[in-house]
């Protein structure tokens, strides 16, 4: 679980209050969470937010961080990869779409399997919609690394013969090909969409879209 593996030097009760942080933020954004409603999901009483975190913005705050380390230690191998490629004298368009589907696929993979991760990128897409006093921590941490990669890698993949506007909004493209995942998650009128058995059929539609944004 990822918010489990992230706070394993919190308190019991600290991961609590995360873990149902988490679930509100999730839910209904900074401004709509309730931190007498964490309280009651993390089975603790009110006053223990004010003595771990010092009330809602500092869980938020937390949570952001949570998220941020979480990223970077899933794209780590990736971004890594990606720099390697940009520092190549003669870099290969079909290794640069085949990082970027890898990259798309984990991203994928991780909205529609891991609960934690869901809510972490339902998190984040509002922040971007909706930027609070958190979003820096975002844009340098998860959003500007991830462009930065995205856009690199669709300019090799394309001949390296696109504007700069160009690149950027095909990066955007590119990137909002697993946006529905996020938003929908993995259900249809209660119905699982995924599952391991049709994964791989799913993973070869989110190639061939990427392949037509990459034509």
């Amino acid at each position: 679980m990822i918010e489990t593996r992230a706070c394993e030097n919190e308190t019991s009760t600290a991961t609590a209050i995360l873990r149902a942080a988490l679930d509100e933020f999730a839910l209904r954004s900074l401004e709509g969470a309730r931190t007498r409603e964490i309280a009651r999901k993390a089975g603790v009483n009110h006053a223990a937010i004010c003595y771990y975190f010092g009330g809602k913005l500092g869980i938020y705050s937390r949570i952001i961080e949570l998220t941020v380390e979480d990223f970077k230690k899933r794209y780590k191998i990736y971004l890594k990869e990606a720099k390697e490629i940009f520092a190549s004298e003669n870099p290969s368009r079909e290794r640069a779409r085949e990082l970027l589907f890898f990259m798309l696929a984990m991203r994928m993979k991780l909205a529609v399997a891991i609960p934690e991760s869901r809510k972490m990128f339902l998190i984040i897409c509002r922040e971007e919609l909706y930027p609070t006093e958190m979003y820096q921590k975002i844009w340098d941490g998860i959003i500007k690394p991830m462009h930065d990669a995205i856009g690199g890698l669709v300019s090799i993949a394309k001949g390296g013969n696109l504007s700069q506007a160009e690149v950027d909004m095909r990066a955007q493209m590119v990137f909002g090909l697993i946006i529905p995942f996020i938003y929908s998650g993995n259900f249809s009128n209660g119905k699982k969409i995924i599952t391991e058995d049709n994964l791989c059929e799913f993973e070869k539609i989110l190639k061939d879209s990427l392949d037509v944004l990459l034509a």
